[in-house]
């Protein structure tokens, strides 16, 4: 049995080439897309004891809305120590767009001047076209 190609076949084959090859360059959303979430936060304080428990809160603001399940990396950096990285750690906002996360400082932590960052890091679907903001605040570590 011989398969006969006719000239319709090849125009269906070209033309779901073309379109198949089109779509990868002008259907493509994350060409020229971003996602841009930004933390907002709302500390109670900013001066604590170097064996409290620091409560980092707030909420996560994406086009002037709450935005849930955005992943939020929490960074304190001691300022006169070159800013060397003291605590990192992660949390999620909620589905109010809320977030809290309760940092432990480490048993040989120094009393002095720190800078707390919480960095955006989007939601998972969002993540290869992220452009990472933050809020930052100074804290001071004291010995009672």
């Amino acid at each position: 049995m011989e398969i006969r190609r006719t000239n319709m076949y090849n125009i269906c084959i070209i033309a779901i080439l073309f379109l198949s090859s089109l779509s990868l360059f002008v259907f493509n959303d994350d060409i020229f897309a971003t996602h841009i979430s930004k933390p907002i936060l709302s500390m109670d304080k900013q001066t604590f004891d170097v064996n409290e428990n620091i409560t980092v809160k707030g909420w996560v603001e994406y086009q002037n809305n709450p935005a849930s399940d955005v992943l939020l990396d929490i960074v304190v950096i001691h300022e006169p120590n070159s800013g060397n990285e003291l605590v990192r750690n992660q949390v999620r906002s909620n589905d109010a767009g809320n977030f809290t996360s309760n940092i432990i400082l480490p048993a040989n932590t120094a009393p002095g001047n720190y800078t707390l960052t919480v960095i955006s890091q989007c939601r998972d679907e969002h993540r290869n076209i992220c452009t990472n903001q933050n809020s930052l605040i100074p804290i001071s570590i004291i010995k009672s």
